[in-house]
Parts: C-alpha cells; structure tokens; sequence
C-alpha cells in the first residue's frame, strides 16, 4: 500500500503542471525516497 501510494504522488510531482502549482504556492518541490520522507517526516514532528 505505501509502495503504491508513494508511486502515485511521485508522479503526480514529476507532472510540470504540479511543479508549476506548487512553486506558485512558494514549496519547492523535492521529490524524497520512503525513508528520506520517514526522516523527514519525523523531524518535523519532533517536540
């Protein structure tokens, strides 16, 4: 499930329409392995 899940949003992010999008928002896209996400994810998260 996470496999596919991760998949699906690398490549919603490689589409130059989102990349557009986003960078519009200000984020900088940043496309991440599962474990860079997981890493990330909980530095975020970090009290």
């Amino acid at each position: 499930m996470l496999d596919h899940l991760h998949s699906a949003l690398a490549t919603a992010m490689a589409e130059p329409a989102m990349q557009a999008r986003l960078t519009a928002l200000g984020i900088l896209p940043q496309p991440m392995t599962r474990s860079e996400w997981g890493t990330f994810l909980a530095a975020q998260t970090e009290f």
